[in-house]
């Protein structure tokens, strides 16, 4: 009589391979749906917090699937390893963004010009609660622009302001932006030629009734 011993699976390496899928579907729908405005900023990077905390789980639980092989011989090493490395790539931009904030000043935003910055008023006052706040660059931001970016300058056309506020509306009206507040923009003035043609123009003939 010969007996077969059939190894289980690790559930470690199961449930490791079930987020690292959950956790890329969800990130793959969240970004698609963020890009194309079917899901707001904040709301998108609650569902980041999710996906970084199920990679996270998902590597952990890769390392319990190792264990298992390791102490009882379950099945489920390849699947652990995969599932360990989807996971890994997910956390990827986290671990890339970490090292930006560490490496860059802790601006909100940036300008050209620092004698008179913009202030932004209308944004910071329809900011959220919970988000950074739109605070005025004073000397200290100043100053830290000036070391975090030296080679940050402005940019010189040579057209008049009014034309390149209307470019720049042009611009914002073609990606689909919304604008809250505008100032500086001046209509064009009215050319007299064309209003002497719209005046001597005669009155055109009444339509006879039926």
């Amino acid at each position: 009589m010969k007996a077969a011993i059939e190894r289980r699976w690790s559930r470690a390496s199961l449930r490791s391979a079930g987020l690292a899928y959950f956790a890329t579907v969800l990130l793959l729908i969240a970004g698609l749906s963020h890009r194309y405005g079917l899901l707001e900023t904040v709301p998108f990077l609650g569902v980041l917090l999710i996906v970084a905390l199920l990679a996270a789980a998902g590597i952990g639980l890769a390392c319990a699937g190792f264990v298992d092989l390791w102490e009882r011989g379950d099945r489920g090493g390849r699947r652990a390893l995969a599932s360990g490395i989807v996971c890994c790539l997910l956390l990827a931009p986290y671990a890339l963004s970490a090292w930006r904030v560490l490496d860059h000043p802790g601006l909100v935003d940036v300008a050209t010009d620092l004698d008179d910055p913009p202030a932004f008023r209308t944004l910071a006052a329809q900011r959220p609660a919970f988000a950074n706040q739109i605070a005025p660059i004073d000397a200290s931001r100043a100053q830290m622009i000036r070391t975090g970016y030296p080679g940050l300058t402005g940019r010189r056309y040579a057209v008049s302001p009014d034309q390149v506020m209307e470019q720049a509306l042009a611009l914002v009206a073609d990606r689909g932006w919304t604008v809250v507040a505008r100032h500086g923009i001046v209509a064009p003035p009215p050319d007299p030629a064309v209003e002497g043609e719209e005046e001597a123009a005669p009155a055109p003939p009444p339509i006879p009734a039926p």
